[in-house]
Parts: structure tokens; sequence; C-alpha cells
């Protein structure tokens, strides 16, 4: 029965519209935004007005890139900040999520989209490195994304 009622739930609230209504005045971050699914919805969220679109990236000058492209396609410039995060080490999460906490009152959403696939064998500060990126590091922002939101 939990099951059905949560198949329902989905079905009357979500997807929930991405438009100039829903994001108007609002704040994002989105892990891996450089390429990929992560660039386009970036694109997507400036188009639809978002007040701060941050790139969470590894590599900062593919960052700017995206940047760039997202400022050329949308004709919205400002919008986009790049960070840069290495989301295999706790250390680099922990400051840039400090520093989103500093520098955001609110942050309407986050989007989880860094990962990495390997085909060899090894670990980051213990664990399975793809085990530890793609699914445990994640915690840490999203935890961040919710004080935010809470507090404001």
């Amino acid at each position: 029965m939990v099951m059905i009622r949560l198949t329902a739930e989905q079905y009357r609230t979500l997807p929930i519209m991405v438009d100039e209504n829903t994001c108007f005045g609002k704040s994002y971050v989105i892990t891996g935004g450089n390429g990929g699914l992560a660039l386009e919805t970036a694109r997507h969220l400036v188009a639809a007005s978002a007040k701060c679109v941050v790139l969470a990236v590894r590599n900062l000058n593919s960052g700017e890139a995206a940047e760039s492209n997202i400022e050329k396609t949308t004709g919205r410039k400002g919008v986009v900040q790049v960070r840069y995060v290495d989301m295999s080490t706790h250390a680099s999460v922990q400051s840039f999520v400090k520093q989103l906490t500093v520098d955001f009152d609110r942050i309407d959403g986050f989007i989880c989209n860094a990962g990495i696939m390997i085909d060899e064998w090894s670990l980051s500060e213990g664990i399975e490195t793809s085990i530890f990126v793609n699914v445990i590091i994640a915690s840490p922002p999203l935890k961040a994304s919710y004080i935010c939101i809470k507090n404001s």
C-alpha cells in the first residue's frame, strides 16, 4: 500500500516544470556541471531566469568554457559561477560546502551530476573510488543545501 501511495504522489507532484515561474530568482548548484546532461541542465536553468547557477567542477578550464558557452547561447551574463570541487576527496567537498554556506543565504536546488566510471580498482579515502564519488560524497553538499533552504 505504501508503494502505491508513493507512486501516486510522484505522479501528482512530479515532474516540476522548469520555467521562468519556477526558476526566477533562485540559486542552483550542479556538480559535474561542465559537460553532458549537467551542462544542458545549467543552460536550461539560466535560460529559465535562475538568479545563480554554480557549476561545481574539477577542471576549472572546462568549467569556464562551459560558462562562456552558456552565456553565449542564453544571452545572460553573470548568472553562472564556476567553482572548484574534487568529489574524490572529502576535504575538497567540505571546503566547497563551507564556502557555499558562507556565500549563499539559500540554495534552491542541488543537482548531483558529478560521477566517475573507472575500470580499475582504486580507493579514495579507504573506500572504492566509484562508490565514494558517485554515492557517499554526495551527502555533505545535499545536507548543506537542506540547511540553506531550511534557514531561509
